[in-house]
């Protein structure tokens, strides 16, 4: 049923995946001139030059869009199919591990821009990063309950 709580959380793991298409996961602004952001679709070093003239560098991490989109499409497939509880604990895992491989592209792709801007630092992780690591945490909360579903109905099957 739609009702349940592990649905609620599969939700906001659709939504907060969706956001992360449009929210940017890592900035570096070594100064005014000179700055370095990771996003969804792109890695963008921006240096403003003496002239007036900026040099922008954009490398591609499309990888994480294609990985978040994917999260959002088993998570709206687990959320529909709530009748075969264990095809759901087989989505939540499959989506457990993408949702890792996600952050894994998300750190790969901050130390790739870090090295753009040959200086030492580090820049700080932005809200798309934080919002991966929540539907992390709901993707193992709503396996929990879909796993309590299941011992609840296997235990009512033993008392008939």
């Amino acid at each position: 049923m739609i009702q349940r709580i592990q649905s609620i959380f599969l939700i906001s793991i659709i939504l907060l995946m969706t956001l992360v298409l449009f929210f940017p996961i890592w900035e570096k602004r070594v100064s005014e001139k000179v700055n370095t952001n990771v996003d969804a679709f792109h890695i963008t070093y921006v240096k403003s030059n003496t002239d007036g003239r900026d040099t922008i560098l954009k490398e591609t991490s499309i990888y994480i869009a294609i990985l978040a989109i994917i999260t959002v499409i088993i998570a709206s497939t687990s959320l529909f199919s709530y009748k075969n509880r264990i095809t759901q604990l087989k989505l939540g895992a499959i989506n457990s591990l993408l949702l890792t491989l996600t952050l894994g592209a998300c750190i790969y792709c901050s130390f790739q821009a870090n090295k753009l801007t040959n200086t030492e630092g580090s820049g700080e992780y932005l809200l798309g990063l934080f919002l991966i690591i929540t539907s992390i945490l709901l993707n193992i909360i709503s396996n929990r309950f879909i796993r309590r579903d299941e011992n609840l109905v296997k235990s009512a099957d033993r008392m008939r």
